[in-house]
């Protein structure tokens, strides 16, 4: 599996163990904002989820909503 480069499917995983392994993260990205400082804390959640074996689900939008292209 691994010299193939095999990777499980999430949904797949999901579906078979009744466990997303996703954690949500709202990040609201101000005008005034430090944005590298801001992804450096970003970083730290996603390297720290996936050690444990959880993925990230990045939301920016303050609803949670991904913006709508017009």
């Amino acid at each position: 599996m691994r010299s193939l480069g095999y990777t499980p499917n999430a949904g797949a995983r999901a579906l078979a163990t009744t466990r997303t392994m996703v954690i949500g993260l709202l990040a609201q990205f101000l005008p005034d904002e430090f944005a590298p400082a801001m992804l450096q804390y970003m970083l730290g959640v996603s390297d720290t989820a996936r050690e444990h074996g959880y993925d990230i689900l990045l939301a920016t939008d303050a609803t949670g909503r991904a913006p709508c292209a017009a």
